[in-house]
């Protein structure tokens, strides 16, 4: 580049697909965790289970 001359402008864009579709937000109960919480501990997570079912219940219209 001869001097005198101001350096080119690169832009780059680089799309990987990667989180290119839209944002779910999900509410709610995991019930899969649950499920796996409850049986990791034998059943002792259940009562919790129950009760975040009922509360998440109770907040929806």
């Amino acid at each position: 580049m001869p001097p005198g001359y101001p350096m080119p402008i690169i832009s780059v864009t680089q799309n990987n697909g990667i989180g290119a579709g839209p944002i779910v937000v999900r509410r709610g109960v995991n019930h899969g965790l649950h499920l796996v919480l409850t049986l990791v501990t034998c059943g002792l997570w259940l009562p919790i289970w129950i009760i975040v079912a009922v509360l998440d219940a109770m907040k929806r219209p």
